[in-house]
């Protein structure tokens, strides 16, 4: 997600009339990645205001 925020929201804002929903999943790990945390990622979302859903694919099997 990061570096992607600003590129995912404009997607969505062309998409969301169409009703089209997206959802940003981490697959990374917060032992390599602590920022990464499930906690620190929701306040990023709820601070950056961002308009999708979050996921967490802990097991790295979805992405």
């Amino acid at each position: 997600m990061t570096g992607s925020d600003e590129v995912t929201r404009k997607t969505w804002e062309r998409f969301k009339d169409r009703q089209v929903h997206f959802i940003g999943i981490n697959s990374n790990s917060e032992k390599t990645y602590a920022t990464d945390s499930f906690d620190h990622i929701v306040e990023r979302m709820h601070t950056r205001q961002f308009p999708w859903v979050y996921a967490r694919d802990e097991s790295q099997e979805v992405v």
